[in-house]
């Protein structure tokens, strides 16, 4: 009796080379009827474990998978808004008690160029509606020669605390030598009123 039928008496199974197979096949799963679920997955050519690893598509192995060329990972960490500048030190009062506005002092201006100035608001509250009104006028209009007209500028704002700081730049640009004033009007959700007043001198150009 050969090997293969004392194995197959004893339900043993023993590996069997097919004449013209490149496989190596279980001779007991050679038996097993189509559709068996105990049916064993046959060898691959060259195996020398007996046991076939077999790829399940879409199995989760614990691998993490290779990253993508090109791909962007996701962000770590959540951003932050930046941090709100503070504004310049205002020159009102600690406290102020009254409505009032403060005006620096204008240095001379060389003829072309344009007006930087600064002025600070007291005793509004905060958030309140307020409008500016900029005036450049000259001081000293020439008899004889034409009229030199004001330069003015409107502007809208918002009281950021009953004491605050604002810098402006007006276009004097088209301005003759003379002399010169500045008005800054505030005028609150109130229409209240106040003016600060500054003179300056536009030099000629040499």
């Amino acid at each position: 009796m050969s090997v293969a039928a004392v194995a197959a008496a004893l339900g043993l199974g023993v590996l069997v080379a097919r004449p013209g197979a490149r496989s190596v096949v279980d001779s007991a799963s050679a038996r097993a009827p189509s559709g068996s679920t105990g049916a064993r997955a046959p060898l691959t050519s060259g195996s020398t474990t007996g046991v076939q690893k077999v790829a399940v598509a879409g199995a989760t192995t614990g691998v993490k998978p290779a990253s993508i060329a090109g791909a962007t990972p996701p962000a770590t960490g959540t951003k932050t808004a930046p941090r709100a500048v503070a504004g310049p030190p205002s020159k009102c009062p600690a406290k102020p008690k009254t409505f009032s506005v403060l005006l620096d002092a204008v240095r001379p201006l060389k003829q072309g160029s344009k007006l930087n100035f600064s002025y600070d608001v007291c005793g509004l509250d905060q958030n309140s509606p307020l409008s500016t009104d900029i005036t450049v006028s000259r001081t000293n209009q020439p008899r004889f020669r034409g009229k030199t007209n004001p330069v003015t500028l409107h502007v809208l704002d918002v009281a950021a605390t009953n004491r605050f700081r604002r810098r402006r730049q007006i276009d004097i640009t088209s301005l003759p030598p003379g002399q010169y004033a500045i008005d800054v009007i505030i005028t609150d959700r109130q229409n209240r009123q106040q003016t600060a007043r500054r003179e300056f001198e536009i030099l000629e150009k040499k």
